[in-house]
C-alpha cells in the first residue's frame, strides 16, 4: 500500500492528508512525516508507510 493510498484511506478530505504529513508526530519523534521522509533514508519512509498501513489496519 502506498503512503498516499493510506492517507486517503484515513482522511476523506484531500487537505487533511497533505497537512498531516507536514504536521509534527509524536511517532516519528516530534518530526514530520514529510521531514522524516525528506532527510532521512529509505528505511525512515518505509517507517511511515508501515506506521499508515497499521492505522489503516485499525491499530
Amino acid at each position: 500500500m502506498s503512503i498516499d493510498r493510506a492517507l486517503r484511506m484515513i482522511f476523506r478530505e484531500s487537505g487533511r492528508a497533505y497537512s498531516w504529513k507536514r504536521t509534527d508526530n509524536g511517532a516519528f519523534d516530534g518530526v514530520s512525516a514529510l521531514h522524516l521522509m525528506l532527510d532521512g533514508e529509505l528505511a525512515d519512509i518505509m517507517h511511515v508507510r508501515r506506521y499508515l498501513e497499521a492505522e489503516c489496519a485499525g491499530g
